[in-house]
């Protein structure tokens, strides 16, 4: 990335100031735009099919309407139907329409139901009751364009929640309810319970429709009462009381595809169709779906998932913005085999935080790992990873289990989709603070049985008190062997039913386990002092030597600002982990050659929000014809180019919730790059210092900076997230040299 410069070595005393800014590029010879991506990948799982009880018989929902004799095993091993299929299947499908800003701004939902309306069921028109449940929106723009046009659409009010019955070429007002919040779970229980009783069938299919924010945000932020959310507590709430079993549950939303959320929902629904990832505002194709199950009513929910799925990814492939999607469908019945091997694993990382370089290795080994959404200081995080991913780089320290848990996730996932830069998602994420948050940590504990997870977040958070987590053990291994106090009890309150701890530990002395960990010693943030130094090498490079505390840093990395002299102001211009790194010996080196990231010829705000194996991701504020947004850029090791994926929103500072999707620019768009600048007193404000008008044929690339005076400053972050700074280094650039210059 850029052209090795010789180094001119002077040392100059001077006052340390720790910030900077740019004025712009110089011309390289024009780079070539990055090969067309390739097009989504998918897989799908055709592994043996165990029958678990607890779909459709969980102790706290025990369904009337199914029974064991509803599925058998084939001698293959596939699970079927006993008998042969229903022709004449009905299906009633709910969707609970949380129309937010993605609807008063985007018209997103008008767009979804114009797709359900102008299907075509063909003779399965009276087999087949599509239901919307109407509320959270500010605006229809379906009162627009539809009534009037619509036979007996009289328009959408958003002074009370509606509920309206799709048929072919028009939406039919069957009630309209006082005004409540979508995110209260009396709201959604009310709703379930209508539409059974009203429109009974032989399959049901819930679909939540709105924003997603993964397992501790929940979904559908309801705009009209403050951004209120369903929690995944709430939704398991609701569906229970509902008493309602549903054949596919979905998630026409973003970050929902996550073993938390089917945790939830198992033992009410038999398949889950999510997405791990930020879907695009268009979401599923309704139209595509419908008709594939209005061909033949009789399919399972399997099929139905794996149609919305290719459906989907065809629908954002014709937007072009397929690279980043990802869906999957979710077998819950597998859930609890998935679930039990998970906290097996999460028991091996409370181990691994006895030894300083093992807790190192899985920190480093997550940050590696696919995450999804929104992981940045800029954008905020979500901090949803993929466990795939996060299984297969962990394994080095983490390998008791991780074989396990990759065959319970491969089986439970029954079938996924993924674009070109999703590359390494596997169906289901797990929720793991990429940025410990203690709030987060407390909704953690809300609505979790992993108490092994909990243990080592609690480590995390650096409030681990040992005595507390003896009680914590102590308490759930009283409950697990309340009517049976040898190894073969049941540990219902964390893990399948019918497997004792011993089975789930793979532990032959369970008893010792469970002493072993409840009673660790592990790594405390007070417990290290990190100290370092910092020189000029003989070839004029900067290198960073830790001396003390490396075994608890995880990452390394650097920040580069440029000093603007005549407005006395310090622009920052992003961070980035271009270094030689011997994390072995401590020694850290820049090779900072006088190139930062450009687009369009104009210097950019870039900060690294991801790095993989494979690639690194970057975010990049700007005003997108005016309005605030954020670019996601992906740089691919192997063809040493940039890549700009789109738009999206970053994180709603007042509701929490994320933005839905990730738009690629159009020809014409006015693109304004915001920069962090620092005045004398150190004051911060996000301007806008640049701006392009965006042409297809504008490159993201790394090219080389005008002359000017720059900062550039090491970043050291434990495993913990503490970060150090040492002092800035200063560097002149001019006529292709760079003079460097220490304190």
């Amino acid at each position: 990335m850029g052209s090795k410069k010789r180094r001119l070595m002077v040392l100059i005393l001077t006052g340390i100031l720790c910030l900077g800014i740019i004025s712009g590029c110089g011309k390289k010879e024009e780079a070539k735009a990055p090969a067309a991506e390739e097009a989504a990948s998918e897989t799908a799982e055709t592994e043996e099919y165990e029958y678990t009880e607890e779909f459709y018989d969980d102790e706290e929902n025990d369904f009337d309407d199914f029974d064991e004799g509803d599925f058998e095993e084939e001698e293959d091993g596939e699970n079927v139907k006993a008998q042969a299929k229903n022709p004449n299947q009905t299906w009633t499908i709910m969707v609970y329409m949380c129309g937010t800003d993605l609807e008063s701004n985007t018209e997103d939902a008008t767009g979804n139901f114009y797709e359900m309306f102008t299907s075509d069921l063909g003779d399965s028109k009276d087999k087949i009751n599509i239901l919307v449940e109407t509320g959270g929106t500010k605006e229809w723009a379906m009162n627009k364009y539809y009534v009037g046009e619509l036979p007996s659409f009289k328009g959408i009010s958003n002074k009370k929640l509606g509920r309206y019955r799709v048929v072919e070429g028009d939406v039919i007002c069957e009630e309209e309810q006082p005004l409540k919040s979508m995110g209260d779970p009396d709201t959604l229980k009310d709703y379930i319970t209508w539409g059974r009783e009203k429109y009974p069938a032989d399959k049901y299919m819930l679909i939540f429709w709105d924003h997603g924010m993964g397992s501790i945000g929940g979904v559908c932020f309801d705009e009209l009462f403050n951004g209120d959310s369903l929690t995944l507590q709430e939704i398991k709430q609701a569906i229970t009381e509902a008493d309602t079993p549903f054949e596919v549950i979905g998630f026409d939303a973003c970050l929902m595809a996550n073993l938390e959320t089917a945790e939830a929902i198992q033992g009410y629904g038999h398949y889950m169709v999510a997405s791990e990832e930020l879907e695009p505002g268009g979401g599923w194709d309704y139209m595509d779906f419908l008709e594939y199950l209005g061909q033949d009513t009789g399919i399972t929910g399997e099929e139905l998932g794996t149609a919305i799925a290719d459906g989907f990814m065809a629908k954002c492939a014709g937007s072009e913005e397929d690279a980043m999607a990802t869906l999957s469908v979710t077998d819950l019945t597998r859930i609890p085999a998935l679930s039990a091997v998970y906290k097996n694993l999460s028991g091996e990382m409370v181990l691994s935080t006895q030894e300083p370089e093992n807790f190192r290795s899985v920190q480093q080994g997550v940050v590696r790992a696919e995450n999804f959404g929104s992981n940045s200081e800029a954008d905020g995080f979500t901090n949803m990873v993929d466990l795939g991913d996060m299984v297969k780089q962990t394994e080095n320290v983490l390998n008791q289990n991780s074989s396990n848990v990759l065959d319970a996730l491969h089986d439970a996932v029954r079938y996924e989709v993924h674009g070109s830069n999703r590359a390494n998602s596997n169906g289901l994420s797990v929720y793991y603070p990429l940025l410990m948050d203690p709030d987060e940590f407390k909704v953690y504990k809300t609505f979790s049985n992993n108490i092994a997870f909990q243990e080592y977040l609690s480590i995390l958070n650096g409030d681990f008190d040992s005595h507390e987590w003896e009680q914590e053990w102590e308490a759930a291994w009283k409950e697990a062997y309340s009517d049976n106090k040898t190894d073969e009890g049941k540990y219902d309150s964390f893990f399948n039913e019918g497997q004792s701890i011993a089975q789930d530990y793979g532990e032959e002395m369970t008893e010792d386990y469970y002493e072993t960990i409840s009673s660790i010693s592990p790594v405390e943030k007070d417990n290290y002092d990190l100290k370092y130094s910092q020189q000029l090498g003989e070839d004029g490079y900067y290198e960073l030597k830790i001396t003390s505390g490396l075994d608890m840093v995880q990452d390394v990395s650097f920040m580069l600002y440029y000093d603007n002299e005549a407005g006395g102001e310090y622009i920052y211009l992003g961070s980035d982990n271009d270094l030689e790194s011997d994390f072995d010996k401590g020694i850290f080196r820049e090779h900072f050659e006088g190139s930062w990231i450009c687009i369009g010829d104009e210097v950019v705000y870039a900060e690294l929000i991801e790095q993989t194996d494979k690639y690194n991701l970057y975010t990049i504020p700007i005003l997108l014809n005016g309005e605030e947004k954020s670019l996601k850029a992906e740089y691919d090791y192997s063809t040493e180019k940039f890549t700009i994926l789109g738009a999206y929103d970053g994180i709603d500072e007042e509701t929490g919730s994320t933005g839905r999707d990730i738009k690629k620019l159009k020809d014409g768009d006015k693109v304004e790059f915001l920069f962090y600048v620092y005045g004398e007193n150190n004051d911060e404000k996000l301007i806008p210092l640049s701006s392009i008008t965006w042409k297809s044929n504008m490159v993201m690339e790394d090219a080389e900076l005008n002359d000017g005076k720059f900062l550039y400053q090491f970043k050291i972050k434990s495993i913990f997230g503490d970060e150090d700074y040492p002092d800035p280094i200063y560097m002149e650039l001019k006529n292709g040299q760079i003079t460097v210059t220490e304190e």
